[in-house]
């Protein structure tokens, strides 16, 4: 890359400066303004941008790549609407970072820290987040879909408009949240805990929720067609107008451990008996197949 390795770049104003192909291996550009700037195939290696303004930078390529010894700080760094697709994030530290509408489409982010960053309406569609910490964060309306979340930390994330399109969320904590609005569609969430998150108006289409923990979730208006719930632990779960229709293996005994209204869609190979307003009973409708679609 052109060196650059004389020049203070701290609290540099580079706007829209053309610096494709620059190498700022080990700089210290804390606070600098690279809003709009051109750093395709720049090389950030070691590299500080604490505070530093990247806003709507075209950063296609972008590299962070660290000895043992060093770690990139991007903490409190403006990276709104910046294209870092298929960038190398690993280990880097966005703490307080604002990546709002920012294309991370296929990124390499394992070990990064986004600690309280915005990331709201941010494209993180395959990218490789495995063991990233997304604690505190605001996912709001974010593309993840793809994604392997295995490892993945979400405590006290804003994840409600999410998009999980076939990700995989096995075994990933996501209990206590406002998934509300979330796009779970043919994710794996097999014994992810979602107990006591609020899961109203999701989409679970096709999702596999085998031995996933839904325990007093609220699932009210939720979409579960076609969803696997062999196992699924539904103890005091809101199901009020949820639909259930075409679920596979889904028993009477988690139905009836579950709150349910005159308006949920129970799957065809099962009946629901109203005893009174609130009391029901649920039992298999005999000759019908609970698993089969």
């Amino acid at each position: 890359g052109k060196d650059i390795s004389s020049a203070d770049l701290r609290n540099a104003d580079l706007r829209k400066v053309n610096l494709q192909g620059f190498d700022f291996t080990d700089k210290d550009m804390t606070s600098a303004n690279l809003s709009e700037a051109l750093l395709i195939g720049s090389n950030f290696n070691g590299a500080i941008l604490r505070g530093a303004n990247l806003s709507g930078a075209k950063m296609g390529g972008f590299r962070l790549r660290y000895n043992k010894l060093s770690i990139v700080s991007m903490m409190d760094t403006d990276l709104q609407g910046a294209d870092l697709s298929s960038a190398n994030l690993r280990d880097a530290d966005l703490t307080g970072s604002n990546l709002k509408n920012a294309n991370l489409k296929g990124a390499v982010l394992r070990n990064v820290c986004f600690r309280g960053a915005i990331l709201s309406g941010a494209n993180l569609q395959g990218a490789e987040i495995g063991k990233a910490f997304f604690a505190s964060s605001d996912l709001k309306g974010a593309n993840l879909n793809e994604t392997d979340c295995r490892g993945v930390k979400f405590s006290d994330a804003k994840l409600r408009g999410c998009t999980f399109q076939k990700a995989n969320l096995k075994k990933v904590d996501l209990s206590n949240l406002d998934l509300r609005e979330v796009d779970l569609s043919e994710a794996d969430l097999r014994k992810t805990d979602l107990r006591n998150s609020d899961l109203q108006n999701a989409r679970l289409f096709k999702a596999d929720l085998r031995k996933t923990l839904l325990s007093e979730a609220n699932l009210a208006a939720a979409y579960l067609s076609s969803a696997l719930m062999q196992g699924t632990d539904l103890q005091w779960a809101n199901l009020n107008q949820a639909v259930l229709r075409y679920s596979v293996n889904l028993t009477p005994a988690q139905i009836q451990s579950a709150k349910i209204d005159r308006e949920t869609k129970v799957p065809h190979y099962l009946k629901i008996h109203w005893i009174s307003e609130n009391d029901f009973r649920c039992e298999e409708k005999a000759g019908a197949s609970s698993n089969s679609l």
